[in-house]
């Protein structure tokens, strides 16, 4: 009888401490699903969950031992080199239960050439000319970075403060259904590509890999539910499953409230893209659901068919791509360079050589002589933006280039948006959305 009743006293206390722990776990649970399903398509907010769940998540952290590498995301690149000769990597938590919110941080030492930081000398040696690439990036998230920061870099960002390039505008009233606008202005004299003002390329996206966010293409929100891009960015078939978009986004180095990914529901390539020669290197993304629009995530306006700027005018790149030479990554934040439009001619002559990658009627040039500002690897389906009056459209996306980004007499390509424009509003009219 004692022992009976022992072993009942026992089990009610084992089907006890399991019914606290079963509920314990169910809140934890319950958030972490909540979370996972409002980040996966970027249209949730789950910060009324945080203050409290994070409580619970601290108190549950403190009775557990070390976390796991394996809970963790991989870790992003090494940002660039800094004046004070520090580069910083971070990673996020994707087990909440074992690590909840936490974004883990490491430093190291890094050399700066010409400046006290340098440890060693570095030799260049300049490279033949190669056959043109893409300018898309493989997404790279671990290692060190061969990045180095230029000379010309250093001395215009020598600790003081620049002037703001973006001459004071008022926003005016925020319109849903329009395209175009930004609401801030470029400086139209740029010497190089320069960091862009936070929220003034609203309809800059940027293509992710799923499983550790690692950014490889860029592309163009043209409506609150398509994206349109490079062909060649989704030529596989893997890179189309496991890739998803962001909107509003600017340092990858920073979390954005502005930010929010976005689900992939179809890629669409053009019918005639060929992976020889990136004729017609244009493609268009469904979304699984519309974005929400606002200043700092709005769709750009798409030219009428045959419409193109003359010769010479000046439009805007943008993209996370390499800014230096030679680089292995790309930059952590959104950049912007000015590049005049090329004449045919000079277009097709500069590629002539390459044999494949002769110059369609499809595609144009972009750049200068003298090189030194271009588009490079990573910004691949990213847009050149043109200002047409009060608003702004679209006229090219990042095709190729030389492998020598920026070299002088080479110019970047780029697909032309009004030779396709029926083509992508038909797609969009077949395939429905916003």
């Amino acid at each position: 009888m004692v022992t009976r009743n022992s072993g009942t006293i026992f089990a009610l206390l084992v089907v006890s401490v399991m019914l606290q722990l079963v509920l314990q776990t169910s809140s934890f649970v319950h958030y972490y699903s909540s979370s996972s399903e409002e980040s996966g398509d970027g249209s949730g907010d789950s910060s009324e969950l945080l203050p409290d769940s994070l409580e619970e998540y601290q108190r549950y952290r403190s009775s557990r031992g070390r976390v796991p590498d394996s809970a963790f995301r991989q870790w992003s690149t090494w940002s660039r080199c800094t004046r004070s000769c520090v580069q910083k990597r971070y990673r996020e938590c994707k087990r909440f239960l074992q690590c909840g919110d936490e974004i883990q941080t490491q430093a190291r030492f890094c050399s700066i050439p010409g400046t006290a930081c340098e440890q060693q000398e570095t030799a260049t040696t300049a490279a033949p000319p190669v056959p043109p690439t893409t300018r898309h990036q493989e997404p790279v998230t671990q290692g060190a970075s061969d990045e180095v920061v230029s000379e010309e870099y250093i001395e215009e960002n020598n600790g003081e403060e620049d002037e703001d390039p973006y001459p004071e505008q008022s926003e005016g009233k925020f319109n849903s259904s329009g395209c175009g606008v930004k609401p801030q202005l470029p400086r139209f004299r740029i010497v190089g590509g320069r960091p862009a003002r936070q929220g003034s390329w609203p309809w800059q996206v940027a293509m992710l890999d799923k499983d550790y966010f690692g950014h490889f293409c860029g592309g163009t929100l043209i409506s609150p539910q398509w994206v349109l891009t490079a062909a060649h960015c989704f030529r596989r078939k893997s890179t189309q499953r496991k890739s998803l978009v962001r909107v509003g986004e600017h340092d990858f180095m920073t979390r954005e409230d502005t930010q929010k990914n976005a689900q992939i529901a179809k890629v669409i390539l053009h019918p005639d893209y060929t992976r020889e020669t990136d004729h017609h290197d244009i493609a268009l993304l469904k979304l699984k659901k519309p974005v929400k629009l606002s200043p700092a995530v709005y769709p750009i306006c798409l030219p009428e068919p045959g419409d193109f700027p003359p010769v010479g005018t000046g439009c805007y790149v943008t993209g996370w791509g390499k800014y230096v030479q030679p680089s292995l990554v790309g930059s952590n934040i959104l950049r912007e360079v000015q590049v005049p439009i090329i004449d045919d001619v000079t277009c097709r002559e500069t590629y002539a050589e390459y044999g494949d990658y002769a110059i369609g009627p499809g595609m144009y040039c972009a750049g200068y002589e003298e090189g030194g500002r271009d588009s490079c690897g990573g910004d691949s389906g990213g847009p050149m933006s043109c200002q047409q009056g009060d608003s702004w459209t679209m006229v090219g996306v990042t095709s190729f280039g030389d492998d020598e980004c920026g070299r002088p007499g080479s110019y970047g390509v780029y697909t032309k948006v009004s030779h396709y424009v029926d083509w992508i509003r038909w797609v969009m009219a077949e395939h429905g959305g916003e």
